[in-house]
């Protein structure tokens, strides 16, 4: 299983979505199993090196991983979800894309993972700033 973003093989489909935060750019990259295409792993980073916001974006992304492989489905549409739980909390620099407002990098962690399980369904056909 790769361990930095920067090991993914062609063997591990990927996909990362770009969003704007008040502070910079974050980047999540969610990594699937090559069999069955489950959620194995998720990567974030932010458009600036190092700091206090980047260390936290990380350890969000370990603590999903960590979940993952204890059995948590990110896919789950229960209120209670890994994706629920990240959705709107709030930083001190929220951000606009579109129509909508990005809270956080907890907020657009968890809706990156809603938009890759939305595209991996079928549910929308891609995304702005979703690269494949």
């Amino acid at each position: 299983m790769p361990t930095d973003p920067s090991n993914i093989g062609p063997e591990y489909p990927s996909r990362t979505h770009k969003y704007k935060l008040g502070c910079g750019s974050i980047y999540v990259t969610i990594v699937r199993d090559p069999e069955d295409l489950k959620i194995i792993r998720v990567f974030a980073n932010i458009g600036k090196a190092g700091g206090c916001a980047q260390a936290q974006t990380e350890t969000v992304c370990r603590m999903i991983t960590r979940a993952i492989r204890a059995g948590d489905d990110p896919s789950s549409t229960s209120k209670d979800s890994m994706v629920a739980s990240l959705g709107g909390i709030r930083c001190h620099r929220p951000a606009h894309m579109g129509s909508e407002e990005i809270t956080s990098c907890a907020d657009a962690i968890g809706r990156a993972l809603n938009d890759d399980i939305s595209i991996e369904k079928g549910d929308i056909d891609g995304l702005p700033g979703a690269d494949s």
